[in-house]
């Protein structure tokens, strides 16, 4: 499938903030869907900025307290629930 959009720029930025670019399948929807709203190349790099940076903020260990932290390490170990 041809994509719509130049996906340079998002992937200089995923490899900035550390992450691994999953290759232009990983885009496909996302890119088809942009595609539908009318996205113009500059809204669609935001957008794809935004994602990225909420990712990596989600991966990041320090992003959460020591309490949080060990629940989700509970979670993914026992599928451990616990209501806030």
């Amino acid at each position: 499938m041809a994509l719509n959009y130049d996906y340079r720029k998002s992937k200089s930025y995923c490899e900035h903030l550390g992450l691994v670019w999953l290759g232009d399948a990983f885009v496909e929807s996302a890119d088809k869907e942009a595609r539908e709203h009318g996205f113009t190349q500059p809204q669609m790099d935001a957008a794809m900025r935004q994602h990225l940076w909420q990712v990596r903020f989600l991966f990041n260990p320090r992003s959460y307290n020591w309490l949080q932290r060990l629940t989700l390490a509970m979670h993914f170990i026992f599928n451990f629930k616990r209501d806030w």
